[in-house]
C-alpha cells in the first residue's frame, strides 16, 4: 500500500494544512466573542474630596446608606463603584451645608469595548461588577458663607 498524503484544503494563502486552517478561523471568532473587560479598574475607586475653603467635614452617601466621611478636606476616600447616585454633603461652621450629587459616568474602556468589540463578554463582565462606571475623581465643592442675621 502507498503512503497517504496529508489532506489539504484550499485557502486564500495557497495550500495550508487542515490544522492551521482550523485555528485561522477559530481565533478571530474567539477574540470577537470574548472582548475586553476592564479588570484593572476594579470594583472600587479613590475620590479626593476638596472644598473651597478647605477644612470641611464631608459625608458620602449612596441609596440612603453612609459610605464614609472625610474629617477635614481635602481628603481621600475609597468607595465601591455603582450605577447609583453618589451624594457628598459638606459642612463647616460659618458656611451653609453644600450638597454635591454625582451620577457617575461610563468608563472610556467600556465605551471602547462597545465600539470595537461589539457585544462581547467583556461588556457583560464590566456591567456585572460595575467596572464600567466611575465617579468624578476629585470634586471641588464651593461653600457659601452664612449670611449675617439682621440686628433687631
Amino acid at each position: 500500500m502507498g503512503r497517504r498524503a496529508k489532506r489539504r484544503i484550499p485557502s486564500i494563502f495557497g495550500r495550508v494544512n487542515l490544522a492551521f486552517s482550523r485555528y485561522f478561523l477559530v481565533i478571530p471568532v474567539c477574540l470577537q466573542v470574548i472582548g475586553c473587560s476592564n479588570p484593572d479598574a476594579g470594583p472600587t475607586q479613590h475620590i479626593l474630596v476638596s472644598t473651597n475653603p478647605a477644612g470641611a467635614l464631608c459625608t458620602l452617601t449612596r441609596d440612603g446608606k453612609t459610605l464614609g466621611s472625610v474629617a477635614e478636606t481635602p481628603g481621600s476616600i475609597e468607595i465601591s463603584k455603582s450605577q447609583s447616585l453618589l451624594v457628598i454633603t459638606c459642612s463647616k461652621p460659618g458656611f451653609e451645608t453644600a450638597i454635591y450629587v454625582d451620577r457617575g459616568e461610563l468608563d472610556q474602556t467600556s465605551v471602547g469595548n462597545m465600539i470595537f468589540r461589539g457585544s462581547g463578554l467583556g461588556q457583560m463582565v464590566d456591567a456585572a461588577g460595575d467596572n464600567g462606571r466611575k465617579y468624578t475623581k476629585a470634586p471641588l465643592i464651593d461653600l457659601v458663607p452664612t449670611s449675617a442675621k439682621p440686628s433687631e
